[in-house]
């Protein structure tokens, strides 16, 4: 039972069934049954409406970061040869679209089996570069 994760929403109805059978004698100084119900269904819109407008929030986030994924893979196709997380970003030349983001659509695309990604090694840097993946088709 400790391993059960309870959401807010889990806690109020829990609240207001409970108040629900436990008559609770008031006075000014505490809140009626009724008062302590509707303030938790007032809690409970409030939850569900952070809860929408995060999801909302995240689609739209979404939705954007996949503009960027074709942009980075249609600079790698069209590139003859392979290609840096650094070429990808004076590519795009946007000042909010830095390596990292570069890098995780990258891994987004290998994950998907568009491009493949080669480590090298440039004046004892190591650098990670990114190309096209060969299709079965090509390679026959």
């Amino acid at each position: 039972m400790a391993d059960k994760k309870f959401t807010k929403i889990d806690m109020f109805n829990t609240i207001i069934n409970v108040i629900n059978e436990v008559e609770i004698a008031a006075d000014e100084n505490t809140p009626s049954t009724d008062e302590v119900i509707d303030w938790c269904k007032g809690q409970i819109e409030v939850v569900e409406k952070k809860a929408s407008k995060a999801r909302e929030t995240a689609a739209k986030k979404k939705a954007e970061n996949d503009v960027y994924k074709e942009r980075v893979y249609d600079f790698i196709a069209n590139s003859e040869e392979p290609v840096t997380a650094d070429d990808i970003v004076a590519d795009i030349g946007e000042e909010s679209f830095t390596k990292a983001k570069a890098v995780a659509r990258c891994t987004a695309l290998v994950k998907e089996g568009r491009i493949t990604k080669e480590e090298i090694k440039v004046n004892k840097v190591r650098k990670m570069t990114y190309q096209v993946a060969e299709t079965e088709e090509e390679e026959a």
